[in-house]
Order: structure tokens, then sequence, then C-alpha cells
């Protein structure tokens, strides 16, 4: 149901626009989210990845690292950062 999962009423917009879009919830076990969003997205053939930058500061995000920066250093395919 729209609303339940984050991205779910994102993905459902995209659909009705002929866009094949997943939203899904995942848990990241040993390594950091970025690189699992990365593997799932790998795994599921995708073309491209759409993320939001920084939640964080981009120095906090330089120091203790973050979803952004492991797409910028590791990103395997083609990615829209929105910030």
């Amino acid at each position: 149901r729209a609303g339940q999962l984050p991205g779910s009423e994102m993905a459902m917009t995209l659909a009705r626009h002929g866009v094949r879009a997943t939203a899904c919830s995942m848990p990241s076990g040993e390594i950091s989210a970025g690189d699992a969003i990365l593997n799932y997205a790998a795994d599921c053939s995708a073309d491209l990845a759409v993320i939001g930058a920084y939640g964080q500061s981009p120095l906090r995000e330089y120091i203790f690292g973050g979803v952004t920066s492991a797409f910028l250093d590791r990103m395997t395919m083609p990615v829209l950062i929105s910030h």
C-alpha cells in the first residue's frame, strides 16, 4: 500500500509514467548502507540509481562516511544525485 514504505508513492508515480521502479526495505548486515544499496542495484540489473545527497553535512560525511560517499567512491552504474 502506498505510504507504508518510504519511496513507495514515488515508485507508484513513476510506474504511472511507464518507469519500472521499486521501493524496498532490506537489512544491510555487516556492510555499509551504501554498499548494500549498490549490491542490491547490481543484483537487480538496475540501469540507474537515484539518491538524495548528503543527509548530513558534507564535512561530517567526509569524516565519518555515508551513503553519498559510498556512491561517489564505488558507483558501478549511472547515478542521479539530488541535493
